[in-house]
């Protein structure tokens, strides 16, 4: 018997269904609505709280990939603080042999950080108005946002898919996708991604593995939300926010995330309203049927 969803949920599920990989490209400046499957969460020497996705291949259109990813912020071990939920073994395996392109970085603000506790690797969830950030003045900055409210009515948040939810043929096809590429993962025993040990983290302000002043650091994080809708608020970790064990079985894990705000001025929530087009409206793009995979998502 399927898991009973509130309609907030139902309703992120059902527009996640309509992303189309090869229009991902497309899609930066806009908000996007989105399936994925969880790879890690990550926190950042900057304190900011990372989701990592993947959908099972790279995305398109393919004459705009470099266009997008040689300006794009990653999570690389200069940034890197510790893990929320580590990667599977085998799902992060399969996203190093794909490539990065294939993984989704996105950095998670304000209330939307509290629907992150619980998630683990290998979950399916619903992504619901996602900001293709781009930011011109300063290199390997583009990023992927869940801004903090609800995107004026337009329901944004996270929702974990239940396993036994299959009222979306997408959402099913996704599945059998991930599954197949997974089961041809065959070299994850001993995958290690970073090192999290803390006597051999940097303590230098670095991003993809570029050197930057904490000027410019703080002008990256002003940029990921020039239109003012929130901060990446977080305390420092708890014990109760101690790296969990890699699980893709489906049972529960003690991961719990604060959002305890600081004492700092919050900025107005400034809605995108006028900023550009919506995600939902059509980009134009010749489709091509995937070689990769028989079906198409």
């Amino acid at each position: 018997m399927e898991t009973n969803l509130s309609e907030s949920t139902l309703e992120r599920i059902k527009e996640g269904c309509k992303f189309r990989d090869e229009n991902y490209y497309l899609e930066w400046m806009r908000y996007m609505d989105l399936i994925a499957q969880v790879h890690s969460i990550v926190l950042t020497q900057k304190n900011m709280y990372v989701l990592r996705c993947w959908r099972g291949d790279k995305f398109g259109p393919r004459n705009r990939a470099l266009e997008v990813e040689s300006n794009l912020f990653r999570v690389t071990q200069n940034y890197f603080k510790q893990y929320i939920a580590p990667p599977d073994a085998r799902i992060g395996r399969a996203v190093e042999n794909l490539g990065k392109e294939c993984l989704m970085e996105i950095v998670v603000y304000d209330e939307h950080i509290a629907s992150l506790t619980g998630i683990k690797s290998g979950d399916f969830v619903a992504l619901k108005n996602v900001h293709g950030n781009v930011n011109v003045r300063l290199p390997h900055s583009h990023t992927l946002s869940m801004h903090r409210g609800d995107g004026d009515g337009r329901n944004r948040g996270i929702s974990v898919i239940p396993n036994d939810f299959r009222g979306e043929r997408n959402l099913n096809l996704l599945r059998e996708k991930i599954k197949w590429r997974l089961g041809n993962v065959t070299d994850h025993e001993g995958f290690k991604e970073f090192v999290t040990d803390e006597q051999f983290l940097p303590r230098g302000n670095q991003v993809a593995g570029e050197d930057y002043t904490d000027e410019e650091i703080e002008e990256i994080l002003r940029e990921q939300n020039e239109e003012g809708v929130g901060r990446n608020n977080v305390i420092e970790p708890t014990p109760s926010m101690r790296p969990t064990e890699a699980n893709v079985s489906g049972k529960e894990t003690g991961t719990f995330i604060s959002t305890a705000n600081r004492e700092d001025t919050q900025t107005d929530d400034v809605e995108d309203a006028g900023e550009g087009p919506s995600n939902h409206e059509e980009a134009p793009f010749e489709e091509r049927p995937s070689k990769r995979f028989r079906r198409e998502i």
